[in-house]
């Protein structure tokens, strides 16, 4: 479930400008932490694909959120833009369905994805001059997430479940490499999320603030002047 507490505290506090881009970003984000929930709790094959599908869902919705962050209020830079990336899901959701069985599928599709929306968050926020630390900061929180613990995790629970989950339960009660993915990937998306909107408040040149609970944790507010 914490995967869906980042998308409530996106939902709660984030999103000030009333975009729904942000509002359906951070929604994937709890259907993703609901489906993994629903996943550990059961191993059936049904919760398994609530918890990998949205997974691509999250990436198409930060695809538009790169795409759509310095567009003026109600012009979009793409307006065909939506309906090319419900048209991707709908083919991703397909193409899951019918290599379910074949693992590696999955991951080529969501790998290739999360390859070319990390690109994208990138070239805006090291390829556009007078891109704020702030919006630097969140971004590098994000990705050490992601690159430092999220996918190292992964690897190593791919690799040795089998011999570490024991010493897990036993120890760790429960807290295994694979947990730790979860956390770790769920974060980095929460920030790219974040990073994201105030990249969006910074072209529109609304004021905010942001601020880092416990140095790590990006919470980014409005600033509503008088």
């Amino acid at each position: 479930m914490g995967l869906s507490s980042f998308g409530l505290i996106g939902l709660v506090i984030g999103n000030h400008l009333k975009e729904s881009r942000n509002t359906v970003a951070y929604s994937v984000l709890i259907l993703i932490g609901l489906g993994s929930a629903g996943l550990h709790g059961t191993l059936h094959w049904f919760l398994q694909s609530a918890d990998e599908v949205p997974m691509m869902y999250l990436l198409l919705s930060i695809f538009y959120l790169c795409g759509e962050y310095d567009a003026p209020v109600g012009k979009p830079n793409y307006p065909h833009l939506p309906q090319f990336l419900i048209f991707l899901a709908v083919a991703n959701t397909l193409l899951y369905y019918c290599f379910q069985q074949l693992y590696l599928v999955f991951l080529c599709t969501f790998f290739s994805e999360a390859a070319v929306a990390i690109a994208g968050l990138r070239r805006i926020i090291y390829g556009t001059e007078g891109r704020s630390a702030i919006a630097k900061r969140i971004n590098n929180i994000g990705v050490s997430s992601l690159f430092l613990v999220a996918l190292p995790s992964w690897l190593y629970d791919m690799l040795q479940c089998k011999k570490f989950i024991g010493f897990a339960n036993g120890n760790l009660f429960g807290m295994t490499p694979h947990i730790v993915w979860h956390f770790g990937a769920g974060f980095a998306a929460y920030c790219a999320i974040v990073c994201l909107e105030c990249c969006r408040m910074e072209e529109l040149e609304v004021t905010y603030k942001a601020r880092f609970i416990g140095g790590i944790f990006p919470v980014a507010k409005k600033i509503h002047l008088m």
